[in-house]
């Protein structure tokens, strides 16, 4: 069975072409280029998606691949960096073994190799992308990640003033402008909001002046490593109540410091524990 580019922006999915027996091991594989970080500050991500990948797939060949052909992914490093994915996105086009692309974890990288892959008329599937401009890149860019702007979970909050501490970035930027929105909208105000650059370390100061502003919670916009930072930076700065995360930055190693020294969970739970731990940005 041959499985074209073209086939695949037709069908949107390879799922419905699976068989119900395993894959002949001898036939071709149907290859999956996969962009996203292994290494750097988001390789945990890449470390998820590895795993879960590595389970669907395996349940998938089982299930007789696509078309009695196993389903295989080639998972280049981006580190999520926009230039990075760029050349990942060239190595890719040029690949026609290559019928799809998964990728990347962040929105910015994403963005930065659509025109790429539009050019190419190869599929990028961006599965954590939720910044609202992605799928205007082209027809060939697609997401099932929840829209920034439907996202943005104000009135399950439970707060009228609010602090907002985000991460200086195309999507941090823009989440922290919806979330503004959203919070005006439901009848609270944003008291003091703070960016931070992504290879921020010490984030006192913007704690510090986002507690001043006197919110009845702090909201972060972020991922994991900073977030899992600024949790720990704030155990150690006076503030009534600890931020809360309805984005990436849900992680286990997220946690605000609780009494007799146990970890609590300030990430706002109400998306769901997938969608929570996956989308992005």
């Amino acid at each position: 069975m041959s499985i074209t580019r073209r086939a695949v922006l037709a069908t949107a999915t390879l799922v419905p072409l699976a068989r119900l027996h395993p894959a002949r091991t001898d036939a071709n594989p149907v290859w999956i280029g996969v962009c996203g970080p292994l290494t750097g500050q988001y390789a945990q991500y890449g470390a998820q998606w590895q795993r879960g990948f590595d389970m669907a797939l395996e349940e998938a060949n089982a299930a007789g691949g696509v078309g009695g052909r196993p389903v295989k992914y080639v998972f280049e490093d981006s580190q999520s960096d926009p230039r990075q994915a760029v050349a990942i996105a060239t190595k890719f086009v040029a690949d026609p073994r290559i019928v799809m692309e998964i990728g990347d974890f962040a929105s910015a990288a994403s963005m930065a190799a659509s025109p790429i892959y539009q050019r190419g008329k190869l599929v990028q599937f961006g599965f954590t992308n939720s910044h609202p401009d992605f799928t205007k890149g082209g027809d060939y860019m697609w997401t099932n990640a929840p829209d920034q702007a439907d996202d943005m979970p104000v009135d399950k909050l439970g707060l009228r003033k609010l602090g907002v501490l985000t991460i200086d970035s195309d999507w941090g930027r823009t989440s922290e402008k919806l979330f503004a929105a959203a919070a005006q909208k439901h009848g609270a105000t944003v008291a003091g909001a703070e960016a931070y650059l992504p290879a921020e370390q010490d984030f006192r100061s913007s704690l510090v002046r986002v507690r001043d502003s006197a919110p009845d919670g702090i909201v972060l916009i972020s991922y994991y490593p900073d977030g899992a930072q600024i949790m720990r930076r704030g155990a150690r700065t006076p503030i009534s109540r600890g931020p809360t995360t309805p984005w990436s930055s849900r992680s286990p190693h997220c946690g605000w410091p609780g009494r007799r020294g146990r970890a609590r969970t300030r990430a706002w739970r109400g998306c769901g524990t997938f969608r929570a731990s996956f989308t992005d940005a």
